[in-house]
């Protein structure tokens, strides 16, 4: 906690904590820290500011309190919104039926992993189911496509692996190698010297 000079005493976030690391006591006279060798558990220098700072953890135990971690849940089972044959049904009719069915029938499972609220797209085929999205890309000129969230829900893995396949793929079709497979295919500008005589070279 920190005690202002008008005796206000004030308790201290995570962040100001972060601040202090070996510290546990200051004020403007002197400063207290705790020794890297628990055989002399306390280091005296100057002080310094003009609140006074006490760590009540520290000065019991002769450590700074932990602060709590935050640990994962672990794999989480994936609620699917609806059943197998339906999602079938999305991957196997023809696009154009899929399409027809849910622009009118829109998917209200909202804890479903496909779904998701589509943004910047209005009108009927503004669909939120992202597998029927997936199917219609090249069917119907959507303003926006899918984002990195929505993909990664397709292909069952994170965001951030699907930015690095984007990443990596970008870096091959950048290769030198690759570069130079379609430099024939590169438009030929003429010049000059492909019409001109050795002897009209020389006197230019």
């Amino acid at each position: 906690m920190i005690i202002t000079p008008d005796r206000v005493v004030r308790f201290m976030t995570v962040a100001e904590h972060l601040e202090r690391k070996a510290m546990i006591y200051q004020d403007p006279q002197r400063t207290i820290y705790l020794h890297s060798n628990k055989n002399f558990p306390f280091v005296m220098a100057e002080g310094a500011g003009e609140d006074v700072y006490i760590d009540l953890f520290a000065l019991k135990f002769g450590q700074k309190e932990q602060l709590r971690k935050k640990t994962g849940k672990g794999m989480v089972q994936i609620r699917y919104g609806c059943p197998r044959a339906e999602r079938d049904k999305i991957f196997f009719l023809p696009v154009e039926e899929v399409i027809d069915e849910r622009s009118r029938h829109r998917c209200p499972y909202n804890e479903c992993q496909y779904w998701s609220n589509p943004t910047g797209v209005k009108g009927q085929y503004a669909m939120n189911c992202i597998l029927v999205r997936y199917r219609a890309l090249g069917v119907l000129d959507q303003k926006v496509g899918l984002t990195l969230e929505e993909v990664s829900r397709i292909y069952a893995c994170t965001r951030e692996r699907i930015r690095q396949i984007q990443d990596r793929a970008i870096q091959r079709l950048r290769h030198q190698t690759r570069l130079n497979q379609v430099k024939i295919f590169h438009e030929h500008i003429p010049d000059y010297r492909d019409f001109s005589t050795p002897g009209i070279l020389e006197v230019a």
